[in-house]
């Protein structure tokens, strides 16, 4: 998955997904204050296949952030699901 904020792309790793948020595993801290756009990647068995699709791309927010043992961890709600 890669997302981006405030111009910057940033690789991360979904840790949990649901219908309204995901978690991430993120190399630094992101701001809560901006908004994230989301290339969400869906798993292939090909990996020709996988790094030809076009991603899902959606809209999220941060709604929390961890330190967990060497993993920063983040929560991010998805935003205007409905268009």
């Amino acid at each position: 998955m890669t997302l981006t904020q405030r111009g910057e792309s940033i690789d991360a790793v979904s840790n949990d997904f649901s219908l309204t948020c995901l978690r991430l595993r993120v190399p630094r801290r992101l701001s809560a204050q901006e908004p994230l756009e989301l290339l969400v990647y869906v798993p292939k068995k090909d990996l020709r296949e996988y790094e030809q699709q076009d991603p899902l791309r959606v809209m999220g927010r941060v709604t929390w952030q961890c330190q967990e043992e060497k993993d920063l961890l983040c929560g991010v709600e998805f935003l205007n699901m409905n268009e």
